[in-house]
């Protein structure tokens, strides 16, 4: 029997893949906990209490989580990403990983957020509880390189050869392990201390426009929101029993002070611009030039003045709490919301706008595309219909010009018009079939050459 067994490539990479999302279930399972049962489990609540962090460490760890969150939208923008489903294309695809984090330095730029952290705690007494908690947060990645200023190592051991969708977790760890450290999903412990008692319910690194940010007091007494930090902002809240409620209304940078007594504690809030809430709802948001575009917002946002990219003069309706508009021109088209001036952005969104598909043309009056001979007698005239594949909106083609060869029973000739195609009794015949070989036809995009050969025969001797 042989004494080591050799486990495949493939294989070994997918028991770290399955090891990866196994950790990450633990840790997301434990944030799932209900906020109303650790209130009133006390020994959940004091196993759980967090650390006391300085505001420069904490300075530090919101730095390195920003730039985690910077840096994997934008690795996910550069791995490719389905519109309409928003998965990765590729998530198999390991040399994205290598590329992006080694060649063009990523991860050079996360290993040194996460240094900075780990020596301003390393110079701890060893007993301190940020230490401890760091070190057990971060084991195999000091073990791996992260305590060197140099990142070569940690990197080549974090990213190296790492398929998409598993870079993708990665930097999700890491982001999670920061949160733990800092202590935002933990609950205080019950001795008396320097800052408030609170628990965030909700994920304030995503909070929009128009989201609800969760915020509980675990103590005796009602704290004050000081809302003289929040002066020239858009906003509401409200308090139900501990919790409150706060809700933005603009974009940008909130300072939250809660005070009671000498007490006090601070919250910093990036607020990002509303989003459609089709992205929730699955709509489509890649669309065609000239078409109408109806897309569903949000109740907040059916009061705001509307700006897009696609075309200079476009009007932008709000209809039933719907953005309606008729984009021209074909890529990115960026909507922009406010409501007094574009310096406070509220709303903020794209949908790619692709070039009309080739428009299928068919024949008025016949069926498929044979015709008698009786039948056209009668008509005189062929008169055509162009619409797009599927089509559920008014969207009008007018014919420019009808290019199409007659064919007899001794020779074939061509034959030119406008808008419809007539004949003469003497042409009809001796039609054996009618070849139409370009249509040009007009829209709101402009001019389209429609090239696709349509083939009438002409039946009967009548």
């Amino acid at each position: 029997m042989a004494k080591y067994t050799r486990i495949k490539k493939s294989k070994n990479l997918r028991y770290k893949l399955i090891s990866i999302l196994y950790l990450l279930f633990i840790s997301l399972s434990v944030l799932q906990i209900p906020i109303g049962w650790l209130r009133v489990n006390h020994n959940i609540e004091a196993l759980m209490s967090s650390v006391e962090l300085s505001d420069m460490k904490v300075e530090n760890i919101e730095r390195a989580k920003s730039l985690i969150l910077k840096t994997d939208s934008l690795f996910i923008s550069t791995a490719g990403v389905d519109p309409t489903t928003g998965k990765l294309l590729s998530p198999e695809n390991y040399s994205v990983s290598d590329r992006f984090f080694k060649k063009q330095k990523y991860g050079e730029e996360i290993h040194k957020a996460l240094w900075v952290i780990n020596d301003s705690v390393s110079n701890l007494p060893d007993d301190d509880r940020v230490k401890t908690r760091f070190n057990e947060l971060f084991v195999s990645d000091i073990i791996n390189g992260l305590a060197r200023e140099i990142g070569d190592q940690w990197i080549t051991w974090k990213f190296e050869h790492v398929p998409a969708t598993v870079a993708h977790l990665l930097l999700n760890d890491l982001h999670l392990k920061l949160n733990l450290l800092k202590g935002e999903f933990h609950i205080q412990g019950r001795e008396a201390k320097a800052t408030l008692n609170f628990i965030l319910d909700y994920n304030l690194d995503n909070l929009q426009v128009g989201d609800t940010a969760y915020f509980v007091y675990l103590g005796l007494g009602e704290p004050i929101l000081n809302t003289d930090s929040l002066i020239g902002q858009d906003y509401r809240f409200e308090w139900k029993g501990d919790s409150l409620l706060f809700v933005p209304l603009n974009s940008g940078p909130f300072i939250l002070n809660f005070k009671l007594s000498n007490e006090g504690r601070t919250f910093n809030l990036d607020v990002l611009p509303e989003s459609f809430e089709s992205k929730k709802s699955g709509y489509p948001l890649v669309q065609y030039a000239g078409l109408p575009i109806k897309i569903p917002l949000r109740t907040s946002s059916s009061n705001l003045k509307f700006d897009c990219s696609c075309s200079e003069n476009l009007k932008v309706d709000i209809q039933n709490d719907s953005l309606f508009f008729r984009p021209i021109n074909t890529g990115w088209c960026k909507l922009l919301g406010y409501k007094n001036n574009r310096s406070q952005i509220t709303f903020l969104d794209s949908i790619f706008i692709q070039e009309l598909p080739t428009p299928l043309v068919y024949v008025d009056g016949i069926s498929g595309d044979n015709v008698s001979r009786k039948k056209l007698k009668q008509l005189k005239s062929l008169e055509f219909v162009v619409q797009l594949p599927e089509q559920e909106a008014d969207f009008d083609f007018s014919i420019k010009s009808i290019e199409a060869k007659l064919h007899t029973r001794d020779s074939s000739y061509f034959k030119y018009s406008q808008e419809m195609l007539s004949f003469t009794e003497a042409e009809i015949d001796n039609l054996f079939y009618i070849e139409i070989q370009k249509l040009i036809v007009n829209s709101v995009v402009g001019e389209t050459q429609i090239t696709d050969r349509l083939i009438i025969n002409v039946k009967g001797d009548d």
